[in-house]
């Protein structure tokens, strides 16, 4: 019975807020599904090449602010972890799957406003874990 009330707390909290569900997996198509991986202490170049040398496939590899963030495909979470862990990698400060957005909107200020307190209210429900969106939050 956790389904049924988590979907009518979700379902009232975008209707206190300004929105409407839509049905299951109705805005998938906007997001790519990967595996994410935070690690401090290494660069971007240590990483690719700890990769290439175990041939190890990534979508992508970043710096974000002295994190050095790693992009896989879901289903090689594993593989990738493995392969940074047998490179000496001993903590992940980021170790998930995630749905990142293709493209981000900008919304006014009053709509931002509105769009907050309704990630607010979500992240506030026992049963949500996450909470993925495409609006660029200034």
């Amino acid at each position: 019975n956790n389904v049924n009330r988590t979907a009518s707390d979700v379902r009232a909290a975008f209707g206190k807020n300004g929105g409407n569900m839509g049905v299951s997996g109705s805005v998938a198509y906007m997001f790519d599904h990967v595996a994410t991986f935070g690690i401090e202490g290494k660069t971007v170049d240590d990483i690719l090449e700890t990769l290439m040398e175990q041939d190890v496939d990534v979508n992508d590899v970043i710096d974000d602010n002295g994190l050095t963030i790693v992009y896989a495909e879901p289903d090689q979470f594993a593989v990738v972890q493995d392969a940074l862990r047998a490179a000496g990698v001993e903590e992940f400060k980021v170790a998930e799957f995630e749905m990142l957005p293709q493209t981000d909107i900008e919304l006014s200020e009053e709509d931002q406003v509105t769009f907050e307190k309704l990630i607010d209210a979500l992240e506030d429900l026992e049963d949500v874990q996450n909470v993925f969106h495409n609006v660029d939050l200034k």
